[in-house]
C-alpha cells in the first residue's frame, strides 16, 4: 500500500513538473514575443525578426508568431520570406480576422514581386473573409486598375510596333523602288551616253573625208576658173594686138596712153607693148 502510495505521489509531481515546464516555456515564448513585439514597433525590425524566429521554432503551429514574422520580413523587404510568413500563417490561422489580415499581406507581398493577378485573387479572399475591410478593398480597385493600364500599355505597344514594322516595309519598297529606278536612270545614262560617243566617233571619222572632199572640189573649181580667166585674158590680148596693129602709130599710140591712165585697167596682163 506504501508503494501505490508512492507511485502516486510520482506520478503527481512528474505532472506538476511537467506543467511547470510548459508553463515556463510558455512565459519563455509569451516573453520573446512581447519583447519582438516592442522592437517592431520602435522599427528596429532585424532585432524583432530575431525574437520572432527564436518563438516560431519553439511554436512553429502558431499562426499569430508566423504573421508577425511575415510582417518583419516584410518590412525588411524580404517579400519571398514575409509570403512564406504569411501563408503558413493563413493555412493554421483558426480565427477569421487572423486569417483575412495574412492574406492580405499575401496580396502586398506578391504585389511587391510584380504579380499582380496573383495579389488580386489574395484581396479577394481577403474580402470573402472579411467584407467590410476597407483596405482589401482599396488595394483591390487599385491592382484591377494597374493591370488594366498594363494591359493597355501591352496593347498600345504592339500597335506601335506593328505599326513601326510596316513602315519599314512600306520604306523598305519604296527605296526599292526607288534604287529600280534610279538604277534604271543610271543604264538609261549610260546607254545614252555610249550611244553618244558612238556617233561622235563616226563624226570625226566622217568629217575629215567631207572636209577633204570639199577642199578638193574647191580647188578643181578654182583652177577651172583660173584657166577660163588666163584663156579670156589670152584671147583678150591677141584681139586687143590685132586691133591695136590695124591702127596707125599715132591713134595706137593714143590709145596705149589713155589705157594706162584709167585706174583698174591695164595691170591684169604683164606684157610689154
Amino acid at each position: 500500500m506504501l508503494k501505490d502510495t508512492l507511485k502516486k505521489l510520482a506520478s503527481i509531481c512528474f505532472v506538476i513538473s511537467m506543467l511547470s515546464a510548459k508553463a515556463v516555456s510558455a512565459e519563455m515564448l509569451r516573453s520573446k514575443v512581447k519583447r519582438g513585439a516592442e522592437y517592431y514597433e520602435q522599427q528596429q525590425y532585424d532585432r524583432a525578426l530575431k525574437d520572432f524566429i527564436d518563438a516560431q521554432i519553439e511554436a512553429p503551429e502558431d499562426a499569430q508568431i508566423n504573421y508577425n514574422t511575415g510582417n518583419a520580413y516584410y518590412k525588411l523587404h524580404n517579400y519571398e520570406e514575409a509570403l512564406k510568413s504569411y501563408l503558413n500563417a493563413a493555412a493554421k490561422a483558426k480565427d477569421v480576422k487572423l486569417k483575412g489580415k495574412a492574406y492580405y499581406n499575401i496580396g502586398n507581398s506578391v504585389y511587391r514581386q510584380g504579380k499582380l493577378q496573383e495579389a488580386l485573387a489574395a484581396y479577394q479572399k481577403t474580402l470573402e473573409l472579411d467584407p467590410e475591410d476597407v483596405d482589401a478593398k482599396r488595394n483591390l480597385e487599385f491592382v484591377r486598375q494597374k493591370i488594366e493600364q498594363q494591359k493597355n500599355q501591352k496593347q498600345q505597344s504592339q500597335e506601335q510596333e506593328k505599326s513601326e514594322e510596316e513602315q519599314q516595309e512600306q520604306g523598305g519598297q519604296e527605296k526599292s523602288e526607288k534604287s529600280k529606278e534610279q538604277q534604271q536612270k543610271e543604264q538609261g545614262k549610260k546607254q545614252q551616253q555610249a550611244k553618244d560617243k558612238q556617233q561622235g566617233q563616226k563624226g570625226e571619222e566622217q568629217t575629215p573625208q567631207a572636209a577633204g572632199a570639199k577642199d578638193e572640189d574647191t580647188k578643181e573649181k578654182e583652177q577651172a576658173q583660173t584657166k577660163a580667166a588666163q584663156a579670156a585674158q589670152k584671147i583678150s590680148d591677141e584681139e586687143a594686138q590685132r586691133w591695136l596693129d590695124s591702127l596707125t602709130e599715132d591713134k595706137r599710140e593714143f590709145i596705149k596712153q589713155q589705157m594706162q591712165a584709167q585706174p583698174g585697167k591695164g595691170h591684169s596682163s604683164a606684157k610689154d607693148w
